[in-house]
């Protein structure tokens, strides 16, 4: 697809968007984060689409090196058996 101005066009013009959040506003725990990736992945294998997820979810908690639930979790839906798929997290959305 073409933009008129591509100026305004962004990183990714041509991407299609899955986007998938808690609906109850109050946050969310990591059962919603890894039910939110299975769910974004599965649509982009039903459309035949590489796919990046993007977690842009901030937390000072847990050892941060692979060994928790949460990255064990998200660590099984990607790798070199899974072609087409990554996993992007924040680099930090916590301080002042």
């Amino acid at each position: 697809m073409l933009f008129p101005n591509p100026i305004y066009a962004g990183v990714a013009p041509g991407a299609t968007l899955i986007v998938a959040s808690p609906s109850s506003g109050e946050g969310f725990y990591d059962a919603d984060v890894l039910n939110a990736a299975r769910f974004v992945f599965d649509r982009a294998d039903y459309m035949g689409l590489p796919i990046a997820v993007n977690l842009s979810v901030g937390g000072d908690f847990g050892p941060h090196d692979g060994t928790s639930s949460l990255e064990k979790g998200l660590s099984a839906f990607v790798g070199d058996d899974k072609p087409g798929r990554a996993v992007v997290v924040a680099a930090g959305n916590s301080g002042a």
